[in-house]
């Protein structure tokens, strides 16, 4: 009986039914919803028809639900399309796909929530911009190789930041401040992750609170 079942799950085309976050940059992860999704599906953009790039890292959590982390693609709007062995669902306009997003700490571009979820295993960031978008970044642990921390001083203002940093060797800001400096912060979330800290630029000795070196 089990192999009947999946016989016939791989003998059925798979379908979509949303993406979500529907707006989202390279290099963030996304949940894709459907039915009949199995093992070894392929998840790729498509744009007027015609296949671009694939989605990464697909991870599959059952028959009706995956996550993938898209690819390096221009800006645009595009299709979304799981394959598997020639039989494809497509779900059309499913996604915009952003620009990378400039990782500049200290910025007055967007106001933060983050969140470290050992128990999920990821890390969330959600932005909200001054003009009224929202982006939401996902990690999973997996994803990051390390934290790491600076402390950067351009003769105006001291920023104190917490980067992660990704298992594709780029920078997601996880925390910054231009009051209290976040070195503390930074080794506490190392910890909790199980993740090594790296202190990469250091224009100062301290800033504010917070401090207490080794």
């Amino acid at each position: 009986m089990t192999f009947l079942v999946v016989f016939l799950l791989g003998c059925t085309t798979p379908t979509l039914s949303s993406v979500e976050p529907w707006r989202a940059a390279p290099g963030e992860r996304v949940q894709v919803a459907g039915e009949h999704f199995t093992p070894r599906v392929q998840v790729y953009l498509a744009k007027d028809g015609q296949p671009r790039a694939a989605l990464e890292q697909v991870e599959l959590a059952g028959p009706t639900r995956l996550s993938a982390v898209l690819p390096e693609e221009e800006p645009g709007i595009y299709d979304l399309v799981v394959e598997r062995r020639g039989r494809a669902g497509r779900l059309p306009s499913a996604l915009e796909l952003l620009p990378e997003v400039d990782e500049t700490p200290c910025s007055d571009e967007f106001t933060a929530n983050t969140e470290l979820s050992i128990m999920r295993e990821e890390v969330v960031v959600d932005r909200f911009y001054r003009n009224g978008e929202r982006q939401t970044v996902r990690l999973g642990l997996e994803e990051i190789a390390r934290v790491e921390y600076e402390l950067v001083d351009d003769g105006i203002r001291q920023c104190s930041v917490i980067y992660l940093r990704t298992t594709e060797n780029k920078r997601v800001v996880f925390n910054d401040d231009t009051k209290v400096d976040l070195r503390e912060r930074a080794r506490k979330i190392a910890r909790d992750m199980g993740k090594e800290l790296e202190v990469t630029r250091l224009d100062a000795a301290a800033m504010g609170e917070g401090v207490d070196d080794d």
